[in-house]
Formats: structure tokens, C-alpha cells, sequence
């Protein structure tokens, strides 16, 4: 069987920093966004940590993980679709 967004979010987030997260909804935030010859659709849930520490060694992608107050995420250096997605997402 094929795995839902929602399961994959989930699944990502552990596997990428040792988190376990609760969506706060199922529904996604969706942008298309165009990157080196590819259109992705990108999918983005509010989230929330109920157990884990961030581990950044568990991913190349995610060395750079932290957590960041929500208002700080506009000062982030990491691509503009990330900032909207966050945005979307909070809202």
C-alpha cells in the first residue's frame, strides 16, 4: 500500500532529526514550485515535537536543523519557498 503525505511527513521528520511529531491537522499546505528543470509539489503541516531531541547528524539535508521562534522564520538564510511554506502553514 501506498504511504499517505500525512504518514510520509511524520516518517520524514523522525528519520531526518530524531523527532516525533503530532500534525496538528492532515490537511497539507501545497506550493509548486519549478527547481533545476523539475516541478515539485511541496507539502507542508503545522506540526508538534512530543518526543525526541533534534539530532542533526542524521541527514546530510538537515545538518543545519534548529528550532527557530516562528516570527525569526523571515530571517532564516534557506530558500524563499520554505519561508512561504512556514507562513502558510502558521496561519
Amino acid at each position: 500500500p501506498k504511504e499517505s503525505i500525512p504518514n510520509a511527513c511524520i516518517r520524514e521528520a523522525y528519520e531526518e532529526t530524531g523527532m516525533s511529531i503530532k500534525l496538528i491537522n492532515q490537511e497539507p499546505q501545497i506550493i509548486h514550485s519549478y527547481f533545476e528543470g523539475t516541478d515539485y509539489a511541496l507539502h507542508g503541516f503545522l506540526a508538534e515535537a512530543i518526543s525526541g531531541t533534534i539530532n542533526s547528524q542524521l541527514d546530510e539535508e538537515t545538518a543545519d536543523v534548529k528550532w527557530v521562534e516562528i516570527s525569526k522564520a523571515n530571517d532564516l538564510r534557506t530558500m524563499l519557498d520554505t519561508i512561504k511554506m512556514i507562513k502558510l502553514c502558521v496561519k
